[in-house]
């Protein structure tokens, strides 16, 4: 299997995987699963090369500026992999990368072109043996793209089909055929049957379709993936295929020739294929409605005639069930031959499409209503050789464009920043200035923290490469930098000196007038306004400053400390007993409030209800006190809730509103009375600790129909009554205690605010749940502190304690 040569590559960068995919090999030369291929010799598959200048490659103006591109061999080509092309990234949990490319022995189209992954652990350092992931068959396989479904931990392949309809010559395939996809549930390891997407032959209409750029997803329509896609009829010019248009006459030619032997060395070779798992067989292909015989789009779909004559047309694939069933949205008809589009989301909501042509500049096209109808394609401003561009939306809203910045040859291949949605580019970054004798083609980006990482083909024969370039800041005319604000400069100022930043143990740049804020450690900015104050476990000392007023934006605020060894008090960071003041609660933009262990005191604000974007409140081991205010309840994107070994007093919280709500805790605080029967409100609920405090009353029967609730504690309280059998039906549920246990000695000392308990003592018969070794019968595995021991009791009408 293949191996690359280990070399420096991105300084300081954490470890991670990336998985790598490509197309590959007629059958003469095609490796199985398991064979080994050689690099070409003398030709190292990594090779660092820093880049700190932007010199001009071409007669052509270029704006820009300096930008550090970090390159790498991904992969190059050898003597059985002579061809690589079409670059494709993904990322899987910030740590992981996902890279796919094609490849064959001489040219694109072979129809034994195969999608195989390789997978790094070194963020490209090394790479792992290559894999067959998916097998045409008899025909070609094309174009894949990736899509990480993060929430589910599903990586999607998607790609094109070639079939007998779309036979370039003998033993060559056009570009283009069925979309397909197969899915892996443990990173590209094994991967599911093929499924089919949209099939070419459409209502009698056989055109064949074509992948080439990433899909997104919809922040403002739920659960919406847009995937672009393009047609084109079958009978072949260079401008069809995907990587063909500055192909030598020469190449064309003896790939032709070739294409009669490779033919008869696929049919000799094809009883020693090899265990090709995901061939496709056409007679076995479902749709994407699980039904061999329905068609893939739904009927009453808008879309434009031009689409389904046979024509060339482009437009996009949208699902509402994550991939399950998908429709087809053309653009409307265009004289201009348009192909390989790209697709962002704009900070609006509406979305932005690009497309090749062969005219000298990119086409570009909208939609506001979430890709369901387009605005007629027009020329942009920017410039297009006829090749691939690919466009995504970072962090700061902002349009990052992967491009050849020419109207002929593909190079140099840049970076350009969109501030306006689109409407225009700015170029800052030459990715690769040190090779200017090849085509460096088709790349695809993905923003990683506060790096972009791009794909390209340094010319297709030769190979793949993979780029780092640090995010751009706001460009103003030809310059980079940031426009500051003032008053969230002074705001931070005062913040450091509150808290003593000079004894942080990490305070990078803190106050200097020579460092944006954005680049102080522990700030995180969109444009100019902070959005993100993180300082965990730093060595804070002091109080929070009114002053963080004039941090409107903020979305993260976070300072916790570490949990000391005893629960008691602070460890790394200490508010000294002083309360959050009532500015904080003022950021109605916040989503995440992390105070825990910091002994901060005093009340939470009634202000907090306004809060109304919080999805994490961690108030956790501190000594604020008073009553949970109601207000809470207006909190609705609240999903953790953790209030815990807190002086809280007052009844349980009444907050039924909180539907989203998967972590909610106020375990050693001081609450008394019953537990209101809230709990079916709260279908995602997975832990929930209410230990040690005074609860009387009864256990709602309502937590039984929890279907995620993993863990739950009421022990050390005083409940009466039936413990209700439907807890015993909890599916999910593997901690449970519910316990008589009164032992407050380990707790006294670091909690004196705990109430007396007498211990939780309920009606007999116990639910068998809650009997013997019953999951909710807490008799082994204790500690005294952490994980007490909890047996359950039971009196009978004549009182009578049964264990």
């Amino acid at each position: 299997m293949l191996r690359s040569r280990s070399n420096s590559f991105f300084l300081h960068c954490a470890r991670g995987v990336l998985l790598l995919v490509c197309l590959a090999l007629p059958a003469s030369g095609r490796p199985q699963p398991g064979q080994e291929l050689q690099t070409r010799t003398g030709s190292p598959i990594f090779v660092f090369e820093p880049h700190n200048r932007y010199p001009r490659l071409r007669d052509e103006p270029h704006d820009g500026s300096e930008c550090n591109s970090e390159l790498s061999w991904v992969f190059t080509t050898n003597s059985s992999l002579g061809y690589c092309h079409m670059s494709m990234i993904e990322a899987l949990d910030n740590t992981t990368l996902v890279v796919a490319f094609q490849a064959a022995k001489s040219h694109e189209g072979y129809n034994d072109q195969a999608i195989y992954m390789t997978s790094s652990d070194t963020l490209g350092q090394s790479w792992s043996d290559i894999q067959a992931v998916v097998t045409g068959g008899e025909f070609a396989v094309w174009g894949p793209v990736l899509h990480w479904e993060a929430d589910v931990a599903k990586l999607w392949l998607i790609y094109s089909q070639s079939g007998s309809f779309d036979q370039r010559s003998p033993g060559r395939s056009d570009v283009g055929g069925d979309i397909m996809a197969v899915t892996s549930d443990d990173r590209g390891r094994t991967w599911s049957n093929p499924q089919m997407i949209l099939a070419f032959n459409i209502e009698g209409v056989k055109v064949p379709k074509v992948t080439a750029n990433k899909l997104i997803v919809l922040s403002k329509v739920p659960r919406a993936w847009v995937l672009p896609f393009w047609q084109t009829p079958c009978s072949y010019d260079d401008d069809d295929a995907a990587d063909d248009a500055d192909d030598d006459a020469d190449d064309d030619a003896d790939a032709d020739a070739a294409a009669a032997a490779a033919a008869a060395a696929a049919a000799a070779d094809a009883d020693d294929e090899g265990d090709h798992s995901n061939d496709v067989n056409r007679n076995d292909v479902k749709d994407g409605n699980g039904d061999e015989n329905s068609d893939p789009l739904d009927p009453k779909t808008t879309r434009d005639v031009s689409g389904f004559t046979g024509g060339q047309a482009a437009g996009v694939l949208i699902s509402l069930d994550q991939g399950s069933t998908w429709t087809a949205h053309y653009v409307p008809h265009t004289s201009t031959k348009i192909i390989e589009n790209t697709v962002a989301e704009l900070a609006d909501g509406s979305i932005l499409q690009l497309f090749r042509t062969s005219i000298g500049y990119v086409y570009e096209s909208r939609s506001a209503d979430g890709g369901v109808t387009w605005t007629t394609p027009v020329q942009s401003n920017v410039r297009n050789p006829n090749s691939k561009t690919f466009v995504f939306t970072d962090t700061d809203s902002r349009q990052i464009l992967a491009y050849n910045p020419t109207s002929k040859g593909r190079n140099p291949l840049a970076l350009a920043m969109s501030v306006d949605s689109g409407t225009s580019f700015t170029e800052y970054c030459n990715v690769d200035p040190g090779t200017r004798s090849k085509a460096l083609e088709y790349p695809t980006s993905i923003q990683i923290s506060q790096h972009i990482f791009t794909v390209f083909s340094a010319d297709h024969y030769t190979g793949i490469k993979l780029s780092r370039t640090r995010l751009p800041e706001i460009i103003i005319g030809h310059t980079m930098h940031h426009k500051e604000d003032p008053a969230q400069r002074a705001a931070l100022i005062d913040f450091a000196g509150a808290l003593n930043y000079k004894n942080w143990i990490k305070s990078d740049h803190w106050t200097s007038d020579k460092k944006s804020y954005c680049e102080w450690f522990g700030i995180k900015c969109k444009g100019s306004d902070v959005v993100e104050l993180s300082l965990p476990g730093n060595n804070l000392n002091g109080h929070i400053p009114p002053s963080v007023a004039a941090l409107k934006h903020l979305k993260v605020f976070d300072i916790h400390g570490s949990r000391p060894d005893d629960y008691r008090g602070c460890k790394d960071s200490n508010l000294n007993m002083s309360p959050l003041p009532e500015e904080l609660y003022s950021l109605t933009e916040l989503q995440k409030i992390d105070i825990e262990y910091t002994c901060a005191a005093g009340p939470i604000s009634r202000s907090i209800g306004g809060l109304k974007n919080l999805v994490e409140v961690h108030f956790h081991g501190n000594f604020l006190n008073g009553t949970i205010p109601l207000e809470m309840n207006e909190c609705v994107e609240l999903q953790e809730f953790k209030l815990g070994r807190n002086p809280l007093t007052g009844p349980f919280p009444n907050v039924p509103k909180l539907h989203k709500l998967t972590k909610f805790n106020c375990n050693f605080c001081a609450l008394t009375g019953p537990i209101p029967d809230i709990f079916g409100n709260f279908p995602d609920l997975v832990q929930t600790f209410w230990d040690g405090n005074g609860l009387t009353g009864t256990l709602p029967a309502s937590l039984g129909r929890l279907t995620k609730l993993q863990r739950l504690s009421f022990n050390i309280n005083n409940l009466s009554g039936e413990v209700p059998e439907e807890l015993c039906n909890a599916p999910a549920l593997t901690d449970c205690r519910i316990g008589a246990d009164t032992n407050l000695t380990a707790y006294e000392a670091n909690y004196p605010w705990i109430p007396v308990s007498h211990g939780n003592m309920y009606k007999c018969p116990l639910p068998k749940c809650a009997t013997g070794t019953g999951v909710c019968n807490k008799l082994t595995k204790c500690h005294p502190v952490v994980n007490p021991c909890s047996p359950v009791k039971c009196e009978t009408e004549s009182n009578s304690i049964v264990l």
